[in-house]
């Protein structure tokens, strides 16, 4: 029969592994890129709405939008193989 600490170590293990990666693959910040705020107003019927993010929605139209995808696909891609390496297995 094996002790039940050794199976409540393992989360625990996982998640020090995990947040070690977070901090080795970040930028100099510790946070993944951040998308720019670019206030875009609609008007629906008298009613104007401001969304700061709408400039994501079409990303076809916008330049900066494949910029930001490639910086945030970077710090993913950072993360995953700093937890990798990080692995025992």
């Amino acid at each position: 029969m094996v002790p039940l600490f050794r199976h409540s170590i393992i989360p625990f293990l996982v998640l020090c592994v995990a947040a070690a990666a977070l901090r080795a693959g970040s930028d100099s910040n510790g946070k993944p890129p951040a998308a720019a705020i670019e206030n875009v107003t609609t008007d629906y019927f008298g009613t104007k709405v401001v969304d700061p993010y709408r400039w994501i929605e079409d990303g076809t139209a916008n330049p900066k939008f494949l910029e930001f995808l490639k910086s945030q696909n970077a710090y993913t891609r950072s993360v995953l193989d700093s937890l990798r390496a990080a692995m025992p297995f």
